[in-house]
């Protein structure tokens, strides 16, 4: 009964919001209230960057049956018409008609810097509603957030007793200080999705404590900040593997997942493009005669662990299998900088950063 209550716990994962009840009762107040009465209004969002602002404004909107329209608020802020652009598209080119209806507008910021920016290029005045997003959360409500996602609320598994029983019995707190201290609860979000899906694939003959922590040990290390074995590797491996792996890492670390409960991937062609990029520009040494020595590269890394291979996927030409990173983004990030590469390719990481 455990994974399958797992599993209940693992379906329901992606709509499970934690720590920001007030947050999402002020927005849901907000969005009731435009619907009664059809007035226009502008809210500001702030907050740091995975502190929940968008899963939660989908959640709410999902339960109005309202689309979402994503602006980049960069293209807003120097771009005076860029409201008159888009009536154009959601109207066909009627202005003046869309200008009539009211808009509900969520602008979702980093704090301060934006707001002054926009305070000084903005042509009115700006929003006075703002709800901010905070990740300062004590010990015990990170160990409270911990045991809501791994039994979301209103499913059988947070209502079963063995379940619950079954959760206290990991002690949680443990090992949760570690991450408590270095990640927010968006990581947290994700370390529950990989031991959930550790318990789902486990033979039942095979389901054992055991098992759970090693499962909890695989997450934890993941997301810990001097867990790095993996990128030992990228030490004994040729310049051109090195910088095959970077090439994905360069794509992958600011490319955003479909869900919270999966990770970004790429396919091998765009891997070998941006690969191309490095050599044409920076090095020309490393040129290679086909894409297929990258592939074959790319291979490599997935067997080695350093990249991880779509396992849903099943295409025959390889310029369309997908891969996602077997390493967290950040680590790769500063563990790069101990690699002793020449200065040309370091140059060519270092500037096309985002």
């Amino acid at each position: 009964m455990i994974q399958e209550y797992a599993g209940i716990a693992l379906e329901s994962l992606d709509d499970e919001i934690v720590g920001l009840d007030e947050q999402e009762r002020l927005i849901n107040d907000l969005v009731a209230e435009f619907i009664s009465s059809e007035k226009g209004q502008c809210c500001i969002l702030e907050g740091k960057p995975g502190c929940g602002r968008q899963s939660l404004l989908d959640k709410i909107l999902k339960a109005y049956d309202i689309e979402l329209r994503i602006i980049n608020v960069g293209q807003l802020a120097v771009d005076g018409s860029i409201q008159e652009t888009l009536a154009k598209e959601e109207d066909g080119g009627s202005w003046k008609k869309t200008t009539r209806l009211p808009w509900l507008i969520f602008l979702s910021v980093t704090p301060q810097d934006f707001l002054e920016h926009m305070e000084k290029c903005g042509s009115s005045r700006m929003p006075r509603i703002r709800i901010v997003f905070e990740n300062d959360f004590d010990f015990e409500e990170y160990r409270q957030a911990f045991k809501s996602l791994m039994a979301p609320r209103e499913t059988e598994a947070a209502s079963s007793p063995e379940y619950q029983e079954f959760l206290e019995s990991l002690r949680p707190e443990k090992w949760l200080r570690s991450l408590h201290e270095t990640y927010d609860l968006c990581v947290l979000k994700q370390v529950v999705a990989i031991i959930l899906q550790r318990i789902v694939d486990c033979e039942p003959e095979d389901f054992c404590k055991e098992e759970v922590e090693s499962a909890i040990r695989d997450a934890v290390e993941f997301a810990s900040p001097d867990y790095e074995p993996k990128l030992k590797l990228l030490e004994d491996l040729s310049l051109r593997q090195q910088c095959v792996f970077l090439c994905a890492h360069r794509l992958l670390r600011n490319r955003p997942a479909e869900s919270a409960t999966t990770v970004a991937q790429i396919t091998y062609r765009y891997i070998f493009l941006e690969y191309k990029k490095l050599v044409n520009t920076f090095y020309r040494a490393l040129a290679v005669s086909s894409d297929s020595w990258i592939f074959r590269e790319i291979d490599h890394l997935v067997e080695i662990g350093l990249l991880r291979a779509d396992r849903f996927s099943n295409v025959t030409n390889m310029s369309f299998r997908k891969v996602n990173l077997g390493v967290d983004p950040l680590r790769i990030e500063k563990f790069a900088q101990t690699l002793k590469l020449p200065t040309a390719i370091a140059d060519f990481f270092t500037s096309t950063r985002t």
